[in-house]
């Protein structure tokens, strides 16, 4: 999910004509700290995802929800299919967090 979520962010980014050095000077990081967070070799703490999606003008629940809806696209699983559903799939389903319904 997280590879999916900084792929995300970027094409966000790029869309806005936005550069790396325009973004970090935002969240007042330096320009290879902000690249390093969207190759994912540095972390991305959620006080920044915060303040990122606001700078890209990107809706929280909207940013998930398209997240979402592009990876059930791309996925032909069984599981997705309904048809038997690997152990760990269903381990996600029933302990899936109730604070993040918003997301199905």
């Amino acid at each position: 999910m997280v590879p999916n979520v900084l792929k995300s962010i970027r094409l966000a980014r790029i869309e806005k004509n936005h550069t790396q050095e325009f973004i970090a000077t935002k969240l007042n990081l330096t320009q290879s700290y902000y690249a390093k967070i969207e190759r994912g070799n540095a972390k991305l703490s959620l006080d920044l995802f915060f303040q990122l999606l606001d700078i890209l003008e990107l809706d929280c629940v909207a940013f998930f929800k398209q997240l979402k809806k592009k990876s059930h696209k791309r996925c032909d699983c069984e599981c997705h299919r309904g048809v038997n559903p690997p152990k760990e799939h269903k381990e996600i389903v029933i302990n899936r967090d109730p604070k993040l319904s918003f997301l199905e």
